[in-house]
This record gives C-alpha cells, sequence and structure tokens, in this order.
C-alpha cells in the first residue's frame, strides 16, 4: 500500500469502488464473459445465441447485420475501455437473466467469476438470484470517513484497519479486524481516562457514566465482539480441529459496525460533557 493509503490521505471512498468499476475489474468481467460463453465448449451453442441477444436485444442493433467484424473483440474492449460502470453492471444482469434460458448455459460459472472479480477488486456489488446487489453504501463509506477523521490513535488504528483490508494483493481480513477493535479500545480507555483498561473493562466501566447507556445490551455486546477477537486472535478452533477463516464480509462488516460505533461514543461523550484528548 502506497504512502497516501497508509497515512489516510487517500480518500476512504477511493478504496471501495462504488458507482464506478476500475480497468482490472472490467478486464476481469470480460475475462469472465469470454472465458465462460466463448470458450470453445459454448462458442457454437449458448455462447453464439448469447452473442445474437447481447447484439439484438442488449444492444438494439439490427439482427441481417449481425455479425460485426470481431464482435467477440468489440464486446472485450466495450468492457474495458468504452461501457459506463452502471452499463456494465446491467450488462452483467442481462447475461445472467437470458443465459439461464439457453441450453447447456455456462451461467453457473460466470456468476461465480464475475462475484470473484466483485470480491477480489472491493467492487460494492454482489450477485444474488441474478440481481446486483450494492453491499457497501454512501452512508457506510461516511461512517468510515468520520471515524478516521476522529484524529490522534483511533485515525492509526482505523488506517491500520483500511490498509489490512484494501490490500488486494495480500489482504490480512483478522489483522484488519484486529485493529477496528483496536480503534473502539483507543476511544474507549480516552472516555473512561484509563489508559490501561481493555475494551471489555472500559466498556463495563463506561455503563457507570452519566449520559451512556445505562441498560447493558449494546456495550455488552461489543464487549462479547471483543472477547471473540482476543481471544485465539480472531481464528477460532472449531470443534472438529479445524480453523474458522476470516474473509473480507467479515472485515468490512468490523470496519463498519466499528466506525459506527467510534462515532456514537464520541457523541455521546461530548453530551455527556467530556472532553477527549484522542491524539
Amino acid at each position: 500500500m502506497l504512502f497516501s493509503e497508509r497515512n489516510g490521505y487517500t480518500k476512504i471512498r477511493e478504496m471501495f469502488q462504488r458507482e464506478e468499476l476500475d480497468e482490472t475489474t472490467r478486464i476481469l468481467l470480460g475475462n469472465a464473459y469470454q472465458g465462460t460463453f466463448l470458450n470453445g465448449l459454448y462458442e457454437h451453442t449458448a455462447g453464439y445465441q448469447m452473442n445474437k441477444l447481447i447484439w439484438s436485444t442488449f444492444f438494439k442493433e439490427p439482427l441481417n447485420k449481425y455479425p460485426p467484424v470481431e464482435f467477440d473483440r468489440f464486446l472485450f474492449n466495450w468492457h474495458v475501455s468504452h461501457a459506463k460502470w452502471h452499463k456494465l453492471l446491467s450488462f452483467v444482469e442481462f447475461v445472467l437473466v437470458h443465459g439461464e434460458k439457453l441450453t447447456h448455459s455456462p451461467c453457473t460459472v460466470y456468476r461465480s467469476r464475475c462475484n470473484e472479480a466483485f470480491r477480489s477488486e472491493r467492487a460494492a456489488y454482489v450477485i444474488i438470484q441474478n440481481r446486483i446487489v450494492e453491499i457497501t453504501s454512501e452512508e457506510e463509506i461516511k461512517e468510515i470517513e468520520k471515524a478516521v477523521g476522529q484524529g490522534g490513535t483511533v485515525k492509526d488504528h482505523m488506517v491500520k484497519a483500511l490498509e489490512h483490508f484494501a490490500d488486494r494483493e495480500n489482504p490480512n481480513y483478522s489483522s484488519s479486524i484486529g485493529e477496528s477493535l483496536k480503534a473502539v479500545e483507543a476511544l474507549a480507555r480516552k472516555i473512561v481516562g484509563n489508559e490501561k483498561l481493555t475494551l471489555g473493562q472500559a466498556l463495563g466501566a463506561m455503563k457507570k457514566l452519566d449520559g451512556f447507556p445505562s441498560h447493558t445490551s449494546l456495550l455488552e455486546g461489543y464487549s462479547k465482539i471483543y472477547g471473540y477477537a482476543s481471544d485465539g486472535g480472531i481464528r477460532h478452533a472449531k470443534k472438529d480441529g479445524q480453523k474458522e477463516e476470516i474473509d473480507i464480509e467479515d472485515a468490512r462488516y468490523m470496519l463498519v459496525s466499528c466506525s459506527t460505533f467510534i462515532n456514537y461514543l464520541v457523541v455521546k461523550a461530548d453530551k455527556a460533557g467530556i472532553e477527549l484528548d484522542i491524539s
């Protein structure tokens, strides 16, 4: 990760592909179509039929002009260089919806490859029931940006959490979760005025402060999450002895939920008259 990303100067929203698709994602989506519908096994059956549907129904061109010269190459170049991001997502949906109806359809493989492209390149989308659904909203990104903007040790840990999450070459989702929780811990310690407490202890002490929720559900919930993360270092042995792997969905959830909780605690502290020196 480059200096600007490590130190928080790159905008958080640039780490998530929302309402845009970069060149790598476009290439992977183009490869997904070329490698399934046009891989030789299907090119004279499902691939041929799908190309005609794309030409006549998606692009709305006359069938008597099909096939144009090098349509496959045109389609790949359209993926990479010409399609608007939303039009390309519509294309993926079109192929899935119409492709399911074709004989010997490779849609299952195509869907899997598209989802893997979204996942590996941190695009804010996933295919569910042949429809593309947004999984990272503008509101969630704003919560992360606001948490990073709190500064000090909170910012330091949040930037590290983002670094581990956003590294496409070697992501470390366990460490990302750990850093997200450390950011909450750093803030909780400041609120209760004791730098030696664990997150669980700080949240317990917080319940006794005026202006903070006296009921236990919310604070105890985060205390239990902290216990899950710290007991054995994120990964826990299952009953059969295998390791439970942490993946991108877990890390994304913790980034958003910890950011939201940090922002919530800052507001609560302000209302309670607690001056926070987060530096």
